[in-house]
Order: C-alpha cells, then sequence, then structure tokens
C-alpha cells in the first residue's frame, strides 16, 4: 500500500495525475470527473491491492474461527475423555464395592454358620 501511496505522489510531482487526486482514496480515483489514463491505470493497480488485502483480511477472519473451532473440538475431546475415565472409575469402584459386600455377607454367613455349629 506504501508503494502504491508512493507512486501516487510521484504521478502527482509529475503532474500527469488529476489536479483534485487528493479527494479521493487512491483506489478509488477512477471516480474522478476527469479521470486520466494514469489516474485509471493506478487506480486499477491501487483497487487490486486493496482487493488482496480484503481477501487477506477475510481469510484471515476465517482461518481464527476455524483454529476457533479446533481448540473448542480439541477441549470437547478432552472433556469427553475426563468424562469417560470418570465413568469407568464409578463403574469399578460400583462393582469393587459389590463384590467387597458381597465378600461381608459371606463372611458374616460364615461367622454366624461356625457359632451355630458351636
Amino acid at each position: 500500500e506504501r508503494k502504491v501511496e508512493a507512486a501516487k505522489d510521484a504521478y502527482k510531482r509529475a503532474k500527469v495525475l488529476s489536479p483534485n487526486v487528493d479527494d479521493y482514496a487512491v483506489h478509488e480515483l477512477y471516480r474522478l470527473p476527469q479521470a486520466t489514463k494514469q489516474d485509471l491505470a493506478l487506480s486499477g493497480v491501487a483497487d487490486s491491492l486493496h482487493q488482496a488485502q480484503l481477501e487477506e483480511a477475510r481469510m484471515g477472519r476465517e482461518r481464527a474461527i476455524e483454529a476457533e473451532r479446533a481448540e473448542k473440538a480439541r477441549a470437547n475431546a478432552i472433556e469427553d475423555e475426563r468424562r469417560s475415565e470418570e465413568e469407568k472409575l464409578e463403574r469399578l469402584q460400583a462393582g469393587y464395592r459389590d463384590y467387597s459386600e458381597r465378600r461381608r455377607e459371606e463372611a458374616r454367613g460364615e461367622r454366624e454358620k461356625r457359632l451355630e455349629e458351636a
């Protein structure tokens, strides 16, 4: 963009641009009422650069949105994995509690049986 502005200044000093070019952005020189070929050429180059900058900004926004989506997906995957591990641990703990309870009941039953036999 600086190069386009420098070209505009150089063209202005060489007096090949219209006198009121300062009233317009470089990429809009084609709007000059009496635009010269040089005005149109510089405007075309500046407009192409301006469009490329707009496209680059748009693509940057899209990349940022995609990166944000990817980060959210990664965070969700981590959370899902954590939840899955917690559920697995809870199932194991419940199974161990059931096993321990059965063992206690069996031991209690054996004690009572021995007491009855004695």
